[in-house]
């Protein structure tokens, strides 16, 4: 039964009922500003449960949520905050009580792991634009072609855990010297324990030619310092596999991106990557662009050696760190060989709506490799009314 009521009050929580109220400035200049409102209740556990006493395993608490958008041009602002709070606290149930977690901290890391997640986001243009920053929640960090870190996410443990991260793009187009630029992704400031860099030269740019002066050369690493972290405080990981208290992954490689066609109906890239990893060794190439500016498609023939990861750093890579590593570092056996990957979707109100699907599998059999399938939809925060969710 109580699991069944945790179960029970943490859904009503997710879908707790809440208006978004806004105000845009009418000039057209480009400034909105909005508030969220959300109310719901969550369980929190008990640390002092041992199960022998009559002390509750979990506290239940009512929540109240504000949530303040401020959009001014390409820069905006959107922050998070939660009152979690209760009437029936102390001995005779009858006394008010905040939950002191969530606002009283002891030292500057507990400053950085209580406070910056009440940053919901901050930003500065999008992706692909010759300057891009996000701090904040990140659901799709990508680096380069994506054969290392694609559609990265630090929010897969919200809403009980926000993670402040950054992204931050910046094209020496902006400065008049398209020979260079980078990209670079923390998944979380206040810890730095996954984060990646790619820097990019256009050997072509002063050439003039159509197409070949965009022509990028780049490479990337990336690096996770704790593949352990949320196995140890979320999820019922076995002890005994646990990646060890020092371990830690580098994946590292290089890439090329050739445009082939760059209209605004249709865009085609020819691209390739080669990626290191602790055990083995794997490449890629393929196409990929858009169709009619939001349609996105790709399609890439990949060739890998035994215990090599395919894009290491993927959508759901939280929530398999632990067994990730196994393969990495060699515990478990992965057959490489030669296999393919496509990839087909869409993204509309600036990307607030995206669907992605996607599917991979090897070229005849290949021991332990399947065929594998997977899709997002997701509705982001600004569309509907105080409701967000992603599937």
């Amino acid at each position: 039964m109580k699991k069944i009521r945790a179960l029970v009050l943490t859904s009503l929580f997710l879908f707790a009922p809440g208006i978004f109220v806004s105000a845009e400035d009418p000039s057209g200049g480009g400034f909105s500003l909005g508030l969220g409102i959300g109310i719901g209740v969550q369980n929190f556990p008990n640390p002092a449960y041992t199960g022998l006493g009559d002390e509750p395993k979990f506290y239940t608490f009512q929540t109240l949520m504000l949530a303040p958008e401020l959009v001014l041009g390409k820069f905006a602002v959107g922050l998070d905050f939660k009152l979690n709070y209760r009437f029936t606290a102390g001995a005779s149930g009858d006394r008010f009580e905040v939950r002191e977690e969530d606002w009283v901290v002891g030292d500057f890391q507990e400053f950085l792991d209580v406070y910056l997640p009440k940053i919901q986001y901050i930003r500065y243009g999008r992706k692909g634009d010759p300057i891009f920053a996000k701090l904040g929640t990140i659901e799709d960090a990508t680096l380069g072609n994506g054969f290392i870190m694609a559609g990265y996410s630090n929010a897969l443990y919200l809403p009980e855990t926000r993670i402040f991260g950054l992204s931050l793009d910046i094209d020496g187009a902006l400065f008049d010297f398209p020979y260079l630029g980078f990209e670079s992704f923390a998944a979380n400031l206040a810890r730095f324990d996954v984060f990646g860099a790619r820097v990019f030269t256009r050997p072509l740019a002063g050439t003039g030619l159509p197409l070949l002066s965009r022509m990028q050369v780049g490479g990337t690493v990336a690096m996770d310092r704790d593949p352990r972290y949320f196995a140890e405080r979320y999820d019922n990981f076995p002890p005994a596999l646990l990646p060890p208290s020092d371990a830690s992954v580098l994946i590292y490689g290089a890439d090329f991106r050739l445009p082939l066609l760059a209209g605004d109906l249709l865009s085609l890239a020819f691209f390739g990557d080669g990626v290191v990893q602790k055990e083995g060794s794997g490449a890629m190439t393929g196409l990929g662009g858009r169709l009619a500016g939001f349609v996105r498609y790709g399609a890439q023939m990949r060739f890998m050696q035994d215990n090599f990861i395919p894009t290491y750093f993927g959508a759901s890579y939280d929530l398999f760190r632990p067994d990730q590593y196994l393969v990495y570092d060699g515990t478990v056996e992965k057959k490489g060989g030669i296999g393919w990957f496509a990839s087909l979707g869409f993204e509309a109100l600036a990307d607030k709506i995206v669907f992605t699907t996607s599917a991979s599998g090897p070229l005849g059999a290949i021991e332990g490799n399947y065929f594998s399938w997977q899709a997002l939809f997701e509705v982001k925060e600004g569309v509907v009314p105080g409701f967000f969710f992603d599937l």
